[in-house]
Parts: C-alpha cells; sequence; structure tokens
C-alpha cells in the first residue's frame, strides 16, 4: 500500500470548479485558460502554471531538469497540456494501469492542499475544498473504491470553516 501519492492542482480537470462556480467567484474560482503554449491554471487572476505541467510550478516537460520526473516520462508518463489531453493521475484506468505496474494493492492519495494557499477568502477556501471532496469522492468510485483512497481536504487556514467542513 502506497502512503504518500498526490493529486496536484495540475492534474485535475480543467473545469473542474469553473464549471460550478457562482457568478461572484467566476473570475476568481480555480480555472483553466489556453494560453499560446497550452492551457494554464489561473486562481483569483494569477496564471499558476501549467494544466497537466511537471513540478511543484507546474512547468512544461523539459527532460534534465528533474531526473525523476525523466524516469517517470521513460516509464510512460506524458505531460501534454494540450485540450483532450489525459492526465495519468487523474484518469482512472491510467492510475489503476500505474498501481498494477507498481505491484501495489492500493494507495492513499493526498490532494492539492495548496488550492488553501492561493484563495485568499474563507468562504471561497471552503466552497473550492467541497467541490475538490465531491471529486476526490467520485474519482475513488471510478477508479476502484477498495484500492484507491483520496483524502479530502479542509480549509486549513480556517480553524472554524474547517472544523465545520469536517463535521
Amino acid at each position: 500500500i502506497s502512503g504518500d501519492n498526490h493529486i496536484d492542482l495540475t492534474y485535475l480537470p480543467a473545469d473542474l470548479w469553473s464549471s460550478q462556480a457562482p457568478g461572484k467567484w467566476k473570475l476568481l474560482a480555480p480555472r483553466v485558460e489556453e494560453l499560446e503554449d497550452g492551457l494554464h491554471w489561473f486562481v483569483e487572476g494569477h496564471d499558476q502554471g501549467m494544466w497537466n505541467g511537471v513540478g511543484p510550478r507546474f512547468l512544461k516537460y523539459q527532460r534534465g531538469v528533474f531526473k525523476h520526473i525523466d524516469e517517470m516520462k521513460d516509464g510512460g508518463f506524458e505531460w501534454d497540456s494540450r485540450p483532450g489531453a489525459r492526465p495519468r493521475p487523474t484518469t482512472p484506468e491510467l492510475r489503476l494501469a500505474d498501481l498494477d505496474r507498481d505491484g501495489l494493492d492500493a494507495e492513499i492519495i493526498y490532494g492539492c492542499l495548496m488550492i488553501n494557499d492561493l484563495i485568499s477568502s474563507a468562504e471561497h477556501r471552503a466552497w473550492a475544498n467541497k467541490v475538490y471532496n465531491d471529486w476526490a469522492a467520485d474519482f475513488a468510485r471510478r477508479s476502484d473504491p477498495n484500492r484507491v483512497f483520496p483524502l479530502a481536504i479542509v480549509p486549513n487556514p480556517d480553524r472554524i470553516a474547517a472544523a465545520v467542513t469536517a463535521a
């Protein structure tokens, strides 16, 4: 069992939040926009890097920057930031294939905790966490609920909102 897997913001569905955002957050909610070099994540109007990008700054893949990323690439992992790409971490059949390849029966998945650092409003953070948590539960069902265990995220900068979310 792997206890240290992740689904970072970069790999989440491009319309996860934007498709559900109330009018007051349409331009603030995490959303993906197409720029000349591919799709980019924007949160509160700030470019956070490539959708389906590499590393903590969601960069375009470039051989030689991260040795472990090159090893993943050689093993079939793709970082494609064009519309229609299928990120391995959030494509159920690819995620399960990776578990099988690695000889794992199950995994615990940590979510995009950084989202709480990118959103300034406590109310907006709580909403974004709920949207992610609903998606994560559905992702586990679509993958294999006996093998894939994503953890919920809570609005950790706000103890009151965190307590309400956890209840």
